[in-house]
């Protein structure tokens, strides 16, 4: 297979031609919306616990009336059915109360990240042109000034709002209209806001409930970014349902001992890691059994984003037997995921690596060749999504929208478009859907989406830089981006000032580890670029840099341990205590890694939060800092 997931289609399918991949047919509330769902919850229940952040909570009711009064105030400054609302709210209670308040007003919420750098926050809302922008009081200033032509939204800081009049009139979404919009890593090199509809989300949440049993006894973590579509389940799904939600404080996200302490505090039952960060969680865990305890009442979790890792699940099956394992896929453009397949960890590895598994209910996942013919199991083609999943398109983008979302040929499965994803697969002689890769420059780093293109565009905007490449290297937590550049005559594009440019660009998690200048980057025997090159120039420059830094050895025996368990995790044979992390490929997650080695070796807790982890090294005091 050689053409990109946007190719032109010449030959229709035949429509009677599926035999594998098509979701059972299930009644679900097609005529509902998810806000119809939450307020049948509200009547039932008003005064059953909905939401938990730190020491404060709201019931039903009280997320209700919060709601309204959010409402109440996008209609007053004539916010209406259809209208985008961006959400520029911290982690917080306020985090429901505005996407619920947005759906009460007809409109369509877009979470945008305060923690985004100011240029990428303007570029979303150019994209969104909000009347209104719904903030609090801490984040209100993110909201950059109005441009040279046009005025500047309005900005409602969701914490200082007064109670709303009742009873609270006005338009209500329907299940076909758009609920809500998610920005993705653009493959042109401008993020592109994806948006999805009620129904597609009501068939999930509903899906859900029959995979999973009533979400009325679960109590679910909310551990993903608000600006990541895992997020919607695990606030809507208990909020449909009767369920409670648990917002924990982002600033602590990746602290996985606290993570675990929040999952035994507040009785979680359900949550969801991406595979990368559920390996340094395991890892964790393998070392504080007091922490395997706080996860006792943990009964299912969800895996998605990257690969799964079976090493990992085994283990985690064995600190944990109890806990049931689910992986998931889907695209963010097709209502959060519909393909499942709970692990069977009892039956010990799964030869061929974890399957992706089967189409929830009402949706489809096919693996179809450049024509759109059903490949038969084995065959790897492209995996398209089809059923009441597929969501809206993109933003303002007629032509990528028609290029990724195709003509519905085939009778079985429901709705009238078919989405590409890019990704590569095939049916196993099993039934299960399984993956093979990609067929473009995407990536997966930490479970984040990330389009190498909005990396080099980014890079290329830089004065003095001709030309740029990057990849991604390394495996697992240990994974990371590379930039090759060419440049100028020397003195051009110094890197500090390349980092600068890509820091107030770019979300922290797409910044490049590491920058390496190349006369010119390598190509293909037929002019294409050539990353496999680079991938593997990528690892040869990292080794060769952390040894040209020059060694110094440990000095003391605090410096001696924490050298040691820089080697272990790391895998690198030595290190110098003057050379900082990051230079050995050390990422986020492995920093929670060495933090729980460093606790087992130390005989105590030791405390190795904080940022940037550039800064780390073996004689910083943060290296082994007690807590």
């Amino acid at each position: 297979m050689t053409s990109s997931p946007t190719t032109d289609h010449h030959h229709p399918a035949d429509p009677d031609a599926v035999t594998h991949g098509v979701g059972a047919v299930r009644d679900f509330p097609r005529t509902r919306s998810v806000l119809d769902l939450f307020e049948a919850v509200v009547r039932r229940a008003p005064d059953r616990p909905a939401v938990e952040h730190a020491a404060a909570g709201l019931t039903f009711a009280e997320l209700d009336a919060a709601a309204d009064a959010v409402a109440a105030a996008l209609r007053g400054h004539g916010v209406g059915p259809g209208d985008l609302v961006p959400i520029l709210v911290a982690n917080d209670l306020h985090f429901p109360v505005a996407v619920l308040g947005a759906m009460k007003a007809a409109a369509v919420y877009v979470p945008v990240d305060p923690d985004w750098p100011a240029t990428r926050i303007e570029g979303a809302l150019r994209q969104l042109a909000p009347a209104v922008v719904l903030a609090v009081r801490a984040t209100a200033d993110r909201v950059p000034p109005a441009p040279d032509a046009g005025a500047a939204p309005v900005v409602l800081a969701v914490d200082d709002l007064p109670a709303a009049p009742l009873p609270l009139d006005g338009p209500r979404p329907g299940p076909e209209d758009l609920i809500y919009g998610y920005f993705t890593s653009g493959s042109t090199g401008t993020p592109k806001c994806t948006l999805n509809r009620h129904r597609g989300l009501v068939n999930r949440l509903s899906a859900m409930s029959g995979h999973f049993g009533d979400g009325a006894s679960q109590v679910v973590l909310q551990n993903s970014r608000p600006t990541f579509d895992s997020s919607m389940w695990q606030v809507l799904w208990p909020l449909t349902t009767g369920g409670r939600v648990v917002i924990p404080d982002r600033r602590n996200i990746l602290d996985l001992e606290e993570t675990c302490r929040t999952i035994g505090r507040h009785g979680i039952t359900i949550t969801d890691f991406v595979p990368s960060v559920l390996s340094a969680l395991v890892t964790l865990l393998e070392l504080r059994p007091d922490l395997v305890a706080a996860l006792s009442g943990l009964r299912r979790m969800l895996i998605g984003g990257e690969a799964a890792n079976d090493h990992v699940l085994q283990r985690l099956h064995a600190l944990l037997p109890d806990l049931r394992v689910t992986n998931t896929y889907g695209p963010t453009e097709c209502s959060i995921g519909s393909v499942f397949h709970d692990i069977d960890l009892d039956g010990g590895p799964v030869e061929g690596g974890v399957p992706l598994g089967t189409p929830i209910p009402n949706t489809a996942a096919l693996v179809l060749d450049d024509d759109l013919r059903p490949l038969p199991p084995g065959k790897v083609g492209e995996i398209f999504i089809g059923g009441e999943c597929v969501g809206a398109g993109y933003l303002n983008d007629p032509e990528r929208t028609a290029l990724a979302f195709v003509d519905n040929p085939f009778a079985a499965v429901p709705g009238p478009k078919l989405y590409g994803t890019g990704d590569l697969g095939h049916v196993g002689p099993d039934g299960l859907l399984r993956f093979d890769g990609r067929r473009d420059d995407q990536v997966k780093v930490g479970g984040v989406r990330i389009e190498l293109a909005e990396i080099e565009r980014a890079l290329l905007e830089v004065p003095g830089v001709r030309d740029a490449a990057v990849v991604a290297t390394g495996e697992g937590a240990a994974r990371s981006l590379v930039a090759f550049l060419t440049a100028g005559p020397p003195g051009e594009a110094q890197t500090e000032a390349v980092v600068a440019h890509l820091r107030r660009q770019l979300p922290a998690e797409v910044v490049p580890r590491r920058l390496v200048r190349l006369t010119e980057l390598p190509l293909t025997p037929n002019g294409k670029l050539d990353r496999r090159r680079l991938e593997r120039l990528a690892a040869e420059r990292i080794a060769e840099a952390t040894a040209a830094a020059g060694f110094v050895a440990p000095a003391s025996g605090t410096e001696e341990l924490v050298a040691g368990v820089w080697r272990e995790v790391l895998q690198v044979e030595t290190v110098s205590v003057d050379v900082a992390f990051t230079e050995y490929g050390g990422t986020s997650l492995l920093v929670h890694r060495i933090g729980a080695l460093l606790g087992s070796r130390a005989g105590r807790p030791v405390d190795v939060g904080g940022s940037p982890h550039d800064s780390y090294r073996c004689r910083s005091p943060r290296a082994a800092a007690p807590r």
